[in-house]
């Protein structure tokens, strides 16, 4: 670019360059190698940045993440009670994408889920379940599609409006003409979508769990493969002290598991109104009689088919025919 700009440049010429942020243009642009630029290809130089008269901005989060937090990180390490999460949180990073994940092989859990630890199951369904791919359909009706709010849900039109309680197989769009069942003639059509998306959402999940994809925890390196090192969770790349950590783990599948089921159980969905107090004083008796009787069979069924797909993972669970097998071995042994 230099060289562009005839300046000249001889052998051993120190070059300075400062990487920007990508212009409004590049980000706005449907063409995907606009959008996707690398560092090396926002590198510019100081006097260019000066001339562009402010529309080349230094990209802060770039050199926040790659340059200060890393060696920050390694440097604070041995400091009790102090994580990579923490530092970046500090910084105005998001903390979750730098939180240090557990490595293969080890049994202990780290700093960040030892403090003021939650059990999954006490946590609010919006903090639990942030993280997994939502349930999505599309009015037969209207062709929008949107998420699936759950079986009952407060619906707001604005941020001002106290809601009102409406039933989850109806569309969500307000100027739907025809909103129940999201278009469908009948109710049983309607719940063969949701089945067919909530198996194309398993699979896709499967899928990409069974791929094996790894990553290094440090954001630094950001190395993706499918390799393992022969000493465990080290990073493949020479000279990073990072861990390789699963892409998609069996804690986040058992997740989107338990996602599926929270959405049509009666008794969770209303207990979770009762709880966040949007329920007008209701309890969850009254909450649940709102629901109408063919709504509470299409939810029962479709939450049983999510609880077999619990029990086929079997996740963190252990059958007690497991224990009468090892200790009933053992006594006829003895």
């Amino acid at each position: 670019m230099m060289i562009k700009n005839n300046r000249r440049l001889t052998v051993g010429d120190h070059i300075p360059y400062v990487i920007c942020e990508p212009l409004e243009t590049d980000v706005a642009s449907n063409d995907s190698k606009k959008a996707s630029k690398t560092s090396s290809e926002r590198a510019r130089h100081p006097d260019e940045i000066a001339r562009s008269g402010g529309v080349l901005k230094p990209d802060v989060a770039w050199y926040l993440t790659q340059q200060f937090l890393p060696p920050v990180s390694r440097l604070c390490e041995p400091i009790v009670g102090l994580s990579q999460g923490l530092i970046a949180q500090r910084l105005g990073l998001n903390a979750s994408k730098y939180t240090q994940r557990r490595s293969f092989g080890d049994g202990e859990m780290n700093d960040d889920e030892l403090v003021n630890y939650v059990p999954e199951s006490f946590k609010k369904d919006k903090e639990r379940f942030g993280d997994v791919k939502k349930l999505s359909l599309t009015c037969s009706a209207c062709g929008v599609g949107s998420d699936f709010p759950g079986l009952l849900y407060l619906r707001k039109e604005n941020d001002t409006d106290a809601g009102t309680l409406s039933g989850g197989f109806q569309c969500v769009n307000p100027n739907c003409q025809h909103p129940q069942y999201w278009g469908e003639s009948t109710p049983f059509a309607c719940m063969a979508r949701i089945m067919n998306s909530m198996s194309m959402l398993m699979r896709e999940r499967l899928q990409s769990y069974y791929e094996g994809v790894v990553k290094c925890d440090d954001p630094a390196c950001g190395l993706e493969t499918r390799q393992l090192s022969v000493n465990g969770g080290v990073c493949l790349n020479r000279g990073c002290n990072g861990r390789m950590t699963s892409m998609v783990s069996e804690h986040a599948v058992q997740t989107q598991l338990k996602y599926f089921e929270c959405l049509f159980d009666v008794g969770h969905v209303t207990k979770q109104l009762v709880d966040n107090k949007q329920n007008f004083g209701s309890s969850q008796k009254d909450l649940a009689s709102m629901i109408a009787r063919t709504d509470k069979m299409m939810a029962g069924e479709l939450c049983r088919i999510s609880k077999e797909h619990i029990d086929e993972c079997s996740y963190n669970w252990i059958a007690p025919s497991f224990w009468q097998q090892v200790f009933g071995g053992i006594q006829t042994k003895q």
